[in-house]
This record gives structure tokens, C-alpha cells and sequence, in this order.
């Protein structure tokens, strides 16, 4: 999959049919929608169990335990704040 570039043409022609969105907006929930490591289902109790354990050991090093967990560093952090 392509990567997402920050273009004002077509964000701005978006955004024109979603006025209470800002570009950025618009934008960032695309790349989390359409990125296939992002939110790529339900985490099972033994992923949510490793990002306890990497988390432990790594810290907030939220990259490279996504790296590990073929998940996004956005992913992997908004999991982690589930969690509490």
C-alpha cells in the first residue's frame, strides 16, 4: 500500500465537504483507516498481556514495540492508554 502524502489539493477538496473537519483532521483519519497495521482487529489477551511485559521492559518506546506487535506506534499507544 502507497503511502499517504500530506497534499493540500485533494485534503483541501475534502475537507470542503466536511466543514467541521480541519485538513489535518481529515488527514490523520485516513492514514489510521486505511494503514493495514493499524487497528487490524480485537487484540487477543495474549497481545494485550505482551505489551504489558514490553512496556515493562522497553518503556514508552511505543516504535519499536509496534515494530514487534505488527502494529502501528498510534495503535500501540491508544491500547496502551485502554489499559490505564
Amino acid at each position: 500500500m502507497a503511502e499517504f502524502s500530506y497534499e493540500k489539493g485533494i485534503w483541501t477538496e475534502i475537507a470542503e465537504c466536511l466543514p467541521n473537519r480541519s485538513i489535518l483532521s481529515i488527514y490523520n483519519a485516513a492514514k489510521r483507516k486505511f494503514n493495514p497495521k493499524n487497528y487490524r482487529g480485537k487484540w487477543s489477551k495474549m497481545e494485550t498481556d505482551k505489551l504489558i511485559e514490553l512496556v515493562s521492559s522497553e518503556g514508552h518506546k511505543w516504535k519499536k514495540i509496534g515494530e514487534i506487535l505488527d502494529r502501528t506506534p498510534t495503535n500501540i499507544k491508544d491500547k496502551w492508554k485502554e489499559i490505564g
